[in-house]
């Protein structure tokens, strides 16, 4: 009979030399999914185009202005919530060295210590110091420009959802100005089709609250699993 050689003991045992032990953590996990959700919203090909009007500054007070920087805070939150397909946030009008700028960067920590974000360019979104019509024609109907506003004449429908569009929110605090201001401001730059994402007994919204509204009708279509095409708008210009 040939002897067997001894069994090894697996509990003492040394590892092998050309085995590869890999293990990855939820932290791992966790943040590989960041980087990936990171690059969706900073990818304008791949992601619904989301415009903020900073146009408004000169009609808020500087206590409205530190309110609608801190309700950017849930913007983020709310981006980063959509998955797969999240906004690509577009910051049009908002220029360095003005009072707003500065409360953005007090809001998201750009001079915390220790903090890792050193400017507002580092978070993923556009900042343009242009207004939202250089960046985005109104002639291109491609690509149709929708501005919602509380006071709109029209309520917007989730089935009315376009992914071809440029979807513009006023980035104003309306209960202070307690004016049109936004429906004003887009009259006068050539926009004719607007719509509310409230109910018309609603003329007061804030910005966070308008991006979470529409962050929901997203949402729906996929959760639905709609696969048709979608109704598009005809936009005209007066």
């Amino acid at each position: 009979m040939i002897p067997q050689p001894p069994r090894e003991n697996l509990d003492t045992a040394p590892a092998s030399d050309d085995r590869i032990i890999r293990m990855i953590g939820p932290k791992c996990i966790r943040l590989h999914h960041e980087d990936w959700m990171w690059a969706e919203i900073r990818c304008p090909d791949s992601a619904q185009q989301l415009v903020f009007d900073f146009s408004h500054e000169s009609e808020m007070r500087l206590q409205d202005q530190k309110n609608l920087a801190a309700q950017f805070l849930y913007v983020m939150r709310t981006a980063r919530l959509m998955r797969p397909y999240p906004f690509h946030l577009n910051l049009c009008g908002l220029l360095p060295g003005t009072n707003q700028y500065a409360f953005m960067e007090q809001a998201f920590g750009i001079e915390t210590p220790g903090s890792s974000v050193k400017t507002l360019a580092d978070i993923p979104w556009t900042i343009s110091p242009n207004h939202y019509t250089v960046d985005f024609p109104l002639n291109d109907l491609s690509k149709p420009v929708i501005y919602l506003s509380p006071n709109a004449p029209r309520c917007f429908e989730p089935g009315e959802w376009d992914h071809t569009a440029v979807y513009v929110i006023g980035a104003v605090v309306d209960k202070s100005v307690r004016r049109p201001v936004t429906l004003a401001k887009a009259r006068r730059a050539g926009k004719s089709l607007f719509f509310s994402t409230v109910f018309n007994t609603l003329r007061s919204t804030a910005v966070d609250v308008m991006v979470w509204t529409m962050y929901t009708y997203f949402q729906t279509l996929y959760l639905k699993n709609d696969t048709k095409r979608l109704k598009s708008f005809s936009v005209f210009h007066g």
